[in-house]
């Protein structure tokens, strides 16, 4: 789902059931979903995404949609720390860094990768 400003309701049930139905599916979460989905207007972690995602640990990677300008990108990447304080710290690594580098495949691009995000302080 990319950007839409009101919270769609089917969401959730959706990806439950798609996640459950196809093994190879993985799920990207740009900054787009970070609210309302993710976190609240308050800024605390939905809980029924937190489930979701400790469900399916291994299929879900952050994302940023940035694009051009990347001096903003660590900004856009802090925003999600909230959400991953809530998961279990083992789920959390997987989720902002390493279901990414397992999706990359290759060793050496998994580690330029892991170089780019650390330069980006993208706390894993």
């Amino acid at each position: 789902v990319h950007r839409h400003q009101t919270k769609l309701e089917f969401l959730l049930p959706t990806l439950q059931r798609m996640l459950k139905a196809y093994p190879n599916l993985y799920i990207d979460l740009s900054w787009t979903v970070r609210e309302p989905y993710l976190v609240d207007s308050e800024g605390n972690p939905n809980p029924e995404w937190v489930q979701l995602v400790e469900d399916y640990p291994d299929r879900f990677m952050l994302g940023s949609d940035v694009v051009g300008h990347f001096d903003s990108v660590s900004k856009y990447m802090h925003g999600f720390d909230v959400f991953l304080d809530a998961l279990p710290e083992d789920v959390a690594h997987k989720v902002a860094r390493d279901n990414f580098l397992a999706g990359a495949g290759r060793p050496a691009t998994a580690r330029r990768v892991a170089e780019l995000w650390q330069v980006i302080r993208l706390r894993v």
